[in-house]
C-alpha cells in the first residue's frame, strides 16, 4: 500500500508501507508527518502506521501514544486530552504535489542571456552553462523544481543575443581601437622625430650652425647619407627611430662598426626626408625633417590613402610628422585628398605653407 506523506502542508512524496520504517530511521520522515491513502477517511500521523516498539529508541515518541488533534496542513501536536477530533475528509480526487519555486540556476541563466545583448559572449556563454545545470537539477528534482522554460530561454538568449552582442561590440570597439593605435603611432613617430632633431641641433651646434647636408665635408646624395653622419659623430646609436607611422623605413638595427658605421640607414631603412641647405640661421618655423613625401616635387606632397595601388601607404589620420628648425615637432594636417592624389600641407589662414620658408626650395629624399 502506498501513502501520500506531507509535513506542514508541503508534500514529501509517496512511500510504500514497507519503506516507511526505513525512511523514519534515515530521517526523511518524522512520526508527526501526516499520511493518507485510498480508503482512509482522513490524514493520520505516520506514528499510527508503524509499530513503535519495532523502531529504534532514538526516534520513538516520548510519553504515551495518543491520537493527535490536527487539521490538514497544520503541525501535529500531541494533545493531553483523551478525545480525538478527526480532520475533515480529503477531497474526492487527490491533488498531486505542486512544483516548488523556479530553479535559481534557470533565473540566472535567463538574466545572463538577456544581458548578453550588451556584453556579448562574455555573459552569453555563462548563460548557456547555467541553463544546462538548471535543466539537470530540474530533472533530478522529479517535479519539485520548476523553471525549465526559463532555462531554455536563457540558453537561447545566451547563444543568439551573445553572438549579436559580440558583433555589435566589435563594430563599436574595433574602429575605436584602430584610432587609438593610429594616435599611438603618431605619438611614437613624433618622439622619434624629436630624437633626430636633438641630434641634428647638436651637430649644427658643433659645426658652425650647419646641418650634415650643408657641411662641405659630407656632400650627401640623399637623406640616408646625411643622417648617417649623426651615427659617425656619435650623436645617435639607434636607427630604429627612422621608421615612420605610415610604414616608410624598415631599419634592421644594424649600424655597423666605427668609424664609418656603413650599415647604418642602408637602402629602405630610412623613412625621413629633410630640407636642403638649412642652418641654424634659417627661419625657426621652416621644416627641417619630415616624413618622406610620396612624390619628389616641391613643396612636398603625400598621398593620404589609396586602395588602387598596393604599394601606396596610408597616412594616419591624414597627418604627417614634421620637425621645425626651432626643434619643435608636431603632426601637421594635410589638405583634403582628391581622388587619391598626393596633397601638400594644409595652408595657414593667410594661404602660405611652412615649406615656403625653406630658402633652397629643395629636399633630400630617403634612398629607396
Amino acid at each position: 500500500m502506498n501513502y501520500h506523506v506531507e509535513r506542514n502542508g508541503k508534500p514529501l512524496g509517496i512511500y510504500a508501507e514497507e519503506d516507511i520504517p526505513e525512511a523514519l530511521f534515515s530521517g526523511d520522515l518524522q512520526l508527526t508527518d501526516l499520511a493518507w491513502c485510498d480508503g482512509m477517511e482522513g490524514w493520520e500521523p505516520v506514528s499510527e502506521l508503524v509499530e513503535i516498539e519495532e523502531l529504534p529508541q532514538h526516534i520513538r515518541p516520548a510519553g504515551p501514544r495518543r491520537p493527535p488533534s490536527f487539521v490538514k496542513g497544520a503541525p501535529v501536536v500531541f494533545s493531553p486530552l483523551p478525545a480525538f477530533s478527526p480532520p475533515p475528509p480529503p477531497p474526492s480526487v487527490f491533488t498531486a504535489p505542486k512544483a516548488e519555486e523556479s530553479s535559481g540556476y534557470a533565473i540566472v541563466s535567463l538574466a545572463l542571456g538577456i544581458s548578453s545583448l550588451c556584453a556579448g559572449l562574455v555573459t552569453g556563454l555563462p548563460a548557456i552553462i547555467f541553463g544546462i545545470v538548471a535543466l539537470k537539477k530540474i530533472k533530478a528534482s522529479r517535479g519539485r523544481q520548476g523553471g525549465r522554460g526559463l532555462a531554455i530561454g536563457g540558453m537561447a538568449a545566451g547563444l543568439v543575443l551573445g553572438l549579436a552582442g559580440t558583433a555589435l561590440l566589435m563594430a563599436l570597439l574595433v574602429p575605436a581601437y584602430e584610432a587609438v593605435q593610429v594616435r599611438a603611432r603618431l605619438l611614437q613617430s613624433a618622439t622619434h622625430a624629436r630624437q633626430i632633431m636633438m641630434a641634428m641641433k647638436s651637430y649644427s651646434s658643433d659645426n658652425g650652425g650647419l646641418y650634415p647636408d650643408a657641411d662641405p665635408r659630407v656632400n650627401p646624395a640623399n637623406s640616408n647619407h646625411a643622417f648617417r653622419e649623426l651615427f659617425k659623430r656619435r650623436y645617435l646609436e639607434d636607427e630604429s627611430i627612422f621608421a615612420t607611422p605610415s610604414g616608410e623605413g624598415d631599419p634592421d638595427r644594424d649600424i655597423g662598426t666605427p668609424p664609418d658605421f656603413a650599415e647604418a640607414l642602408q637602402r629602405g631603412e630610412n623613412g625621413w626626408a629633410m630640407s636642403k641647405g638649412m642652418s641654424d640661421a634659417s627661419s625657426a618655423s621652416a621644416p627641417l625633417i619630415f616624413e618622406a613625401p610620396t612624390i619628389a616635387v616641391w613643396p612636398p606632397r603625400w598621398r593620404v590613402t589609396s586602395v588602387s595601388d598596393p604599394g601606396d601607404v596610408e597616412r594616419p589620420l591624414g597627418k604627417v610628422v614634421i620637425g621645425r628648425n626651432d626643434g619643435s615637432v608636431a603632426s601637421e594636417p594635410l589638405q583634403r585628398p582628391r581622388a587619391f592624389e598626393p596633397v601638400p600641407l594644409l595652408p595657414s589662414a593667410d594661404g602660405t605653407s611652412a615649406f615656403d620658408l625653406v630658402p633652397s626650395k629643395e629636399m633630400l629624399l630617403p634612398e629607396r
